[in-house]
């Protein structure tokens, strides 16, 4: 059998959108990468496909996640493809006397594994180091029997095959079985049209999503830019191309809407002057309400039970900064009588959450998680993003939200140690490594020069620094080394979190909107397990 997994977090900078955009088709992921993996299996087993199973994630338009099971020439073979997360990119290909697996991306090392279990790793030897040197003889190739001097080295006869291979997996197509889009429940709302900026971000998307499911509203999406709306593209929902720094776009995205749940956010003044220019073109608007997502992080590093009347505290932290000073813009078209309502999520977890679980997740998957000695006895606020959401939502219409900041936290509040021990049993992996007070500042503190050369390298020389690793595999060795110990070791200011003593009240929110989370810590432990395991990143 053959066995695929290739998996991306989609980021190609496409201008019009055509891979993603639901206007322009509802194939995705199968067509576009799919095409050259059913290939290249029909060509190894010279042979058509049969018995095809397919589903994939799509609601309409292009799917993000795709699932091929079938069999060519009396070979079972299981293709998993995801542009919404990171995988392993690995494939296996097993015969009766052993394995070959490798990486899909190293040209140069595979590992063969007897029947036996004995495993051997080879090096192979090629020419071409980069991506570049294989796919340009062919681009050359291609020129040349345009111009009539050459003969193909793939002709369309060759690959008939795979097209057949693929259209029959279309005609074919179920929906993936994924209980994060089962059961949508929304209260009624009144009618007309939302705009959700930053729709294709964590929150923004799930909100696109929730509203679009439960069908409560009319719905318009608003993006930046293309390259990381593969998510949302699955949806066929509106969607208009809005820049916050550019008022003509701004102006358009606004045309006949009613309420605003503004998610957008950007590095540097954009969370400031986009935000600004916003409520500058919406205020002239007839607009029912505007609803902006704010931070728990606007209150600084405080303790103790936190309301709505604690003041900003500057941290020194660019983040946080600028979403003190959006607020702050906020409450001055309050003042003026624009509708506005501010939100303050604490720490939002659950599925699509890079910073919270995905990235935990895989330094568990690793065997990198750890706890921390005192460290980690701080208050860990979790709220689940369905939980934000439906705050968001129930905002939109309710009179007591008008003109109000509220916060918004979990039902459980726990510690990072407790959540950390949690979403590594509900994975089944082994107990977490425990790490002393002064190991883990230790640890910190030494990385900190790693992360400063690594921004540099970031901002400035990244180019450079990818061909230097496409050609030397000790180069990209230590590149890939640096990068994981750059995630799975904390930041100071992230030890400084997980050490916090506070508690963001949800008590205005229960009192003047009748507002309360329904999902406890386990429950949306248990929701994102499920769903790490759909895009087999568990």
């Amino acid at each position: 059998r053959i066995q695929i997994t290739e998996g991306n977090t989609f980021a190609w900078p496409s201008a019009t959108g055509f891979y993603v955009d639901p206007r322009v088709s509802n194939k995705g992921i199968l067509t576009d990468l799919g095409s050259h993996i059913l290939d290249l299996i029909c060509w190894w087993m010279g042979g058509k496909a049969e018995n095809v199973e397919y589903s994939d994630d799509s609601f309409g338009g292009p799917e993000s996640v795709a699932s091929v099971k079938a069999m060519v020439n009396g070979v079972d073979v299981d293709v998993f493809l995801n542009r919404l997360c990171d995988l392993d990119n690995k494939y296996q290909i097993i015969g009766e006397k052993g394995a070959i697996e490798g990486s899909i991306i190293d040209w140069t090392n595979i590992t063969v594994v007897s029947a036996s279990g004995k495993t051997n790793k080879h090096k192979l030897k090629t020419k071409a180091k980069t991506y570049p040197e294989f796919v340009l003889p062919i681009v050359d190739n291609f020129l040349n029997v345009v111009l009539g001097m050459e003969k193909p080295l793939v002709s369309g006869k060759d690959v008939l095959d795979s097209i057949e291979f693929i259209e029959e997996c279309y005609q074919h197509r179920k929906r993936l079985e994924n209980p994060y889009y089962d059961s949508i429940p929304l209260k009624s709302t009144s009618n007309g049209k939302v705009l959700v900026t930053g729709a294709t971000g964590f929150i923004g998307g799930r909100i696109v999503e929730m509203l679009h499911l439960s069908k409560e509203k009319e719905l318009r999406a608003g993006i930046r830019q293309w390259s990381n709306a593969a998510r949302l593209g699955r949806f066929p929902v509106e969607i208009a191309k809005m820049d916050l720094m550019n008022e003509n776009e701004i102006e358009n995205a606004l045309d006949g809407v009613d309420y605003i749940i503004h998610c957008a956010k950007g590095p540097g003044e954009i969370n400031v002057k986009g935000t600004e220019n916003l409520l500058k073109i919406a205020s002239k608007k007839s607009l029912k309400r505007f609803v902006h997502l704010s931070t728990a992080e606007i209150y600084g590093s405080v303790s103790g039970y936190i309301d709505e009347n604690t003041p900003f505290k500057y941290t020194g932290n660019d983040y946080n900064r600028t979403k003190i000073e959006a607020e702050k813009i906020c409450w001055n078209y309050i003042y003026a009588g624009t509708p506005v309502t501010i939100v303050r999520p604490a720490i939002v977890y659950g599925p699509f959450s890079n910073s919270w679980s995905v990235r935990f997740a895989k330094m568990f998957i690793a065997g990198n998680g750890m706890t921390y000695e005192k460290i980690g006895d701080g208050k860990c606020n979790l709220i689940y993003v369905d939980d934000l959401a439906r705050a968001i939502i129930l905002m939109l219409d309710h009179e007591n939200a008008v003109g109000q900041a509220y916060n918004i936290n979990g039902s459980d509040v726990i510690t990072w140690n407790e959540y950390f021990n949690k979403f590594n049993d509900s994975m089944g992996l082994p107990s977490l490594k425990h790490l002393s007070y002064n190991q883990a500042r230790i640890q910190a503190l030494g990385m900190q020069p790693v992360r400063t050369i690594g921004r540099i390298v970031k901002d400035h020389f990244m180019t450079e620094a990818k061909k230097l690793a496409d050609t030397f595999d000790a180069a990209k060795t230590l590149m890939k080394g640096t990068e994981s110990m750059l995630k799975t070791v904390p930041s100071p200011e992230e030890l400084e979190m997980y050490g916090r003593d506070a508690i963001f009240t949800n008590s205005k929110a229960k009192e003047l909107l009748e507002y309360g989370p329904v999902t406890t810590v386990q429950e949306g432990i248990n929701s994102t397990v499920t769903w790490l395991k759909t895009n087999r990143i568990l």
